[in-house]
C-alpha cells in the first residue's frame, strides 16, 4: 500500500510539473498566489506557529495586522519557491540566469581563485530554491547541499536528478558533517541551510531571541581553514530574484578563545539582520524557537 501511495503522489507531482510547464507564466503566478491565499486562510496550524514566532520576535513593535501581512507574504514566498523547484528541473542554465541577478559575485570568484574550500550558508528566505543552483551554475562549481531525504523515493530520485543537472549533489542530513567533509575533500564546495531548529550546537541570539544554532559549519571551517560565505536571496517579483553574496567569514582571522561560538554567531547575525530588515521573505511557519520557548507553540 505504501508503494502505491508513493507512486500515486509521484504521478500527481509529474502532472503538476507538466501543467506549470505549459501554463502561461502570468497565469502560473495567479494560480500560485491563489494557493498561497488559501493556505493563509485555512492552514490554521502553521498560521498559529508563524504568529507565535512573530509575537516572540517583534512583540508589540508590530501590529497584528502587520504580522498577518508578513505571514500572507511568507506563504506566497513558499508557493513561488515550490514553483522554482518544479520549473528549474526543465530549464537550461541560461534560462535560470534570466531570473536572477547576483550582487557581489566577485566575492565567490576571489574565493575560488584562492584555492580555499568554501562553505556556503543560507536560509529559508526569499528564493532559496534558486539560490544554490543559480550560483553553482554561474560559477561553474559542484556544490554538495545538506538536505533531508524525501520519504517518497520516486519524487526524491527525480528531485536529486534535477539538482545534479544544476551542479548540486545531495548530502544526507543525518550524516551531514561526514558528508560535507567528504565533499570538500573531493574538491567541491558545500552549502547548508542554518535557520532551522536544532537541539545541539551553540547558544546564540537569533532574531533577538535566545536559541540554539548548529555549530557544524564553524567546526568544519576550523578543521579545513575553509571560508564561510553567507548567501541570501530576495524576491523582486515572480521569477525575479536578487542573490546577495556576503563577505566571507574567515576562521583564520578569528582570535577569540571560543572560535566556534564566534563563527556561529557571525553567520547567524547576518541572516538575522536581513530577516529583521525584510521579514516578509522568511519562512515563519516552522517551530524555530522550541528549544527555549516551546510553550509558545502550545
Amino acid at each position: 500500500m505504501q508503494k502505491i501511495k508513493y507512486l500515486s503522489l509521484y504521478i500527481l507531482y509529474v502532472i503538476f510539473e507538466f501543467l506549470f510547464h505549459i501554463m502561461p507564466k502570468n497565469l502560473s503566478k495567479k494560480v500560485l498566489e491563489g494557493i498561497a491565499f488559501l493556505a493563509f486562510k485555512f492552514d490554521k496550524t502553521h498560521n498559529k506557529i508563524a504568529m507565535a514566532n512573530l509575537n516572540l520576535v517583534f512583540k508589540d513593535t508590530k501590529s497584528k495586522n502587520e504580522k498577518e501581512k508578513i505571514i500572507a507574504t511568507s506563504y506566497k514566498t513558499l508557493a513561488f519557491n515550490m514553483f522554482e523547484l518544479l520549473e528549474n528541473q526543465r530549464l537550461s542554465k541560461d534560462e535560470i540566469f534570466k531570473k536572477m541577478r547576483v550582487i557581489n559575485g566577485d566575492i565567490i570568484t576571489k574565493a575560488l581563485a584562492s584555492g580555499r574550500k568554501i562553505i556556503f550558508v543560507t536560509a529559508h528566505y526569499g528564493g532559496w530554491e534558486i539560490t544554490l543552483p543559480g550560483i553553482a551554475l554561474m560559477f561553474d562549481m559542484k556544490v554538495g547541499v545538506v538536505n533531508k531525504k524525501m520519504q517518497n523515493p520516486y519524487i526524491h530520485a527525480k528531485y536529486a536528478a534535477a539538482r545534479e543537472k544544476n551542479n548540486i549533489t545531495m548530502i544526507e542530513k543525518h550524516s551531514a558533517a561526514k558528508g560535507m567533509l567528504k565533499t570538500l575533500l573531493e574538491g567541491n564546495q558545500v552549502a547548508i541551510v542554518i535557520d532551522q531548529h536544532t537541539d545541539s550546537g551553540c547558544e546564540i541570539d537569533f532574531l533577538g531571541v535566545k536559541d540554539m544554532a548548529t555549530d557544524a559549519v564553524a567546526r568544519l571551517a576550523l578543521k579545513l581553514d575553509a571560508l564561510i560565505i553567507p548567501i541570501l536571496t530576495t524576491n523582486n517579483d515572480f521569477r525575479s530574484y536578487e542573490i546577495t553574496i556576503y563577505e566571507p567569514i574567515d576562521p583564520l582571522k578569528i582570535n577569540d578563545e571560543d572560535k566556534i561560538l564566534v563563527l556561529t554567531k557571525l553567520q547567524n547575525d547576518i541572516i538575522s539582520s536581513q530577516i529583521l530588515a525584510k521579514p516578509d521573505f522568511w519562512l515563519w511557519q516552522h517551530k524555530r524557537f522550541r528549544k527555549f520557548n516551546a510553550e509558545i507553540y502550545n
